[in-house]
């Protein structure tokens, strides 16, 4: 099996388990997921980080471990619809 970054498919964070009024971080991007104004008024945010972007674009895996990342996302996103 081929040996990844650590930080291999970790671009995004983990939305199944998103905590409420709290940021979580995927390497380059950070949701927050604001309920402090009650459910009805609840905001949700994403920031990118720039800097950790750059370090991804110039990582020789950045196609196969963008495409995962997506493919991550994209999965968590279908069950959390079920």
């Amino acid at each position: 099996m081929k040996q990844h970054h650590e930080c291999y498919g970790k671009m995004f964070p983990d939305i199944l388990n998103l905590p409420a009024d709290q940021p979580k971080s995927g390497k380059v991007f950070t949701v927050l997921n604001d309920q402090s104004g009650g459910m009805l008024q609840s905001k949700k945010s994403i920031t990118p980080n720039q800097e950790q972007w750059d370090n991804c674009m110039s990582c020789p895996e950045f196609d196969h471990c963008y495409k995962f990342s997506i493919a991550k996302v994209s999965l968590a996103t279908a069950l959390s619809s079920v």
